[in-house]
């Protein structure tokens, strides 16, 4: 694999990190790196093994599970702080990707304290 791949892919993973709270579109990146959404996707399966939204979606889940448990935070302001105008299409985002809503993965960190 070429040095190029690599730096740009390196630059997707830092791209995803500073924008993935206000941009949750694969187009934004793509268009950031100078390529079309299918190369770019294309060699993300390659390097990482997942598509760029995937990537996007975990990144997400991932700040959510930490916003959820380090917070008395409402989901609505969570939602909101993830990028997400809807509180009610965060909490189906949220449990479709980690499998419970949010409510029920507050309840179950409360109940291993």
């Amino acid at each position: 694999m070429s040095s190029g791949i690599n730096n740009r892919m390196h630059s997707l993973l830092e791209l995803i990190e500073r924008h993935y709270t206000s941009q949750h579109d694969v187009d934004f990146y793509a268009a950031k790196l100078s390529l079309g959404k299918k190369r770019l996707n294309v060699l993300s399966v390659d390097v990482f093994g997942q598509t760029v939204k995937q990537l996007l979606t975990q990144r997400l889940i991932l700040q959510a599970k930490r916003m959820i448990s380090a917070s008395g935070s409402t989901f609505k302001e969570i939602a909101s702080k993830l990028g997400f105008n809807d509180a009610s299409y965060f909490s189906r985002f949220f449990r479709q990707h980690a499998g419970v809503t949010p409510e029920e993965f507050r309840r179950s960190l409360s109940q291993k304290q």
